[in-house]
């Protein structure tokens, strides 16, 4: 999942943050991330399901399937952390404060 070598995973990525941001002009932030993360996982499940030899290979490789994305959701997270801690006064001057749980009335920083 590494996305070093991938001219496009900023693109793929921003396109995602993006439509995340849209979504938030309807629902809750709140609302919004868990759809992603359910989203997330239900493909991630997919990626594992096609690169299965059947069912039973698939269920067989269920921890490893976990281990590797809790880590890469780990580092991420983490990488976007420590960036936006970095930048917070730049990323957060156009976004709106918000209690969790409530509606935007407009998207956040794109």
């Amino acid at each position: 999942m590494s996305d070093a070598s991938d001219p496009h995973f900023f693109d793929r990525m921003n396109a995602l943050v993006k439509l995340a941001n849209h979504q938030c002009a309807d629902a809750s932030a709140d609302q919004v991330s868990h759809a992603f993360i359910n989203a997330s996982s239900r493909f991630n499940v997919w990626l594992w399901a096609v690169t299965s030899a059947d069912v039973n290979d698939m269920k067989s490789r269920r921890e490893e399937a976990l281990k590797i994305l809790m880590q890469e959701t780990y580092d991420s997270f983490n990488r976007q952390f420590d960036e936006y801690a970095a930048n917070f006064d730049e990323y957060m001057k156009d976004s709106i404060r918000m209690v969790p749980g409530t509606t935007m009335t407009r998207a956040p920083r794109e």
